[in-house]
């Protein structure tokens, strides 16, 4: 395993703990988050897939600061980029991005990195130009998939 890659697997793991707290703090809340069924996160199975789609009150996305970018084309090198704070490993040290197929719902999508390059990571992918990527809250978003720091 590479050092950048031991590195990322490290800060990943420390935002989780970190992001954790703020979960923490959204489900403490209550009743001001009720837009799901009383719950803040919605973490359904994807039919016929092993992912599984992530569904957080508008609320919640607020709290924890979602923000997203896009999939991008280099215009002279032609090849794909996220930007790299988009990318997260999962514990097998597999890298994905979450998408945003409607507001406030992210799914999980594969990707395989093949570059990085300052703040951006060149992708093989078929995620088509355009397609909204988180940027920030992609560790909450991870351990609210898995179910980290349930009781």
């Amino acid at each position: 395993m590479s050092f950048r890659r031991r590195l990322t697997a490290v800060l990943v793991v420390a935002g989780i703990g970190v992001g954790l707290s703020g979960c923490a703090q959204a489900e403490a809340a209550g009743g001001e988050e009720a837009n799901l069924n009383g719950n803040v996160a919605k973490v359904e199975a994807i039919e016929g897939s092993p992912l599984s789609k992530v569904t957080l009150s508008p609320e919640a996305v607020e709290r924890l600061g979602i923000a997203t970018g896009v999939v991008t084309v280099q215009p002279i090198t032609k090849h794909t980029v996220v930007p790299y704070s988009a990318v997260i490993y999962d514990a097998n040290g597999a890298p994905f991005v979450y998408t945003v197929p409607q507001p406030n719902t992210f799914v999980r999508s594969p990707v395989t990195v093949t570059d990085v390059g300052g703040d951006l990571a060149t992708i093989n992918t078929v995620l088509p130009v355009g397609t909204q990527v988180v940027t920030v809250g992609v560790s909450e978003l991870l351990g609210t998939e898995t179910g980290v720091g349930d009781e």
